[in-house]
């Protein structure tokens, strides 16, 4: 006993004589993972940054353009859904997801018959959630490859806010 109150006395006298003592550093949290966001609307703003390749009978948005939409975004498991209100004319995507980082890569389709040329079309969507999973940012490209063997790609930076 006379020993601790010793050390003690001794810690006490070396901190009143002003020399600094050791002090755990805080512990900084991990982010969150992005199991924990949960299915809701995303408020998502489009805004097209990339726009080459030939001119073709097919409108693309010019750089600068920007879009508005409310999707509805669902975790499961490693797979995170994104669905826009008008999934004929808008592309959905179903990304993996690892930590915060998603990505997804849509099937190639070809145009419809009777369009004013035949093209191959496909898109993609990679991204990140922030650790607070309240936002994302993310990267849209479409590519259209013509029959001539050209093709044209649009790209989109993407902000999404939960509602």
């Amino acid at each position: 006993m006379a020993r601790v109150l010793l050390t003690v006395l001794v810690a006490l006298a070396a901190s009143a004589c002003g020399e600094s003592h050791v002090v755990a550093p805080t512990p900084i949290p991990a982010p969150t993972p992005a199991s924990s966001v949960p299915a809701g609307n995303w408020h998502v703003r489009m805004e097209t940054t990339a726009v080459s390749g030939p001119p073709f009978c097919i409108f693309t948005p010019p750089v600068g353009a920007v879009f508005e939409a409310t999707y509805w975004v669902e975790r499961k498991g490693d797979i995170v859904n994104f669905t826009p209100p008008d999934p004929i004319d808008w592309d959905s995507f179903t990304a993996k997801i690892n930590g915060l980082d998603f990505a997804a890569t849509n099937p190639t389709v070809g145009s419809a018959v009777g369009m004013c040329t035949h093209y191959l079309q496909g898109s993609s969507l990679s991204g990140s959630f922030a650790p607070d999973n309240n936002s994302f940012t993310a990267v849209e490209a479409w590519s259209f490859t013509l029959d001539s063997g050209e093709v044209k790609t649009v790209m989109f930076a993407w902000t999404g806010t939960r509602l």
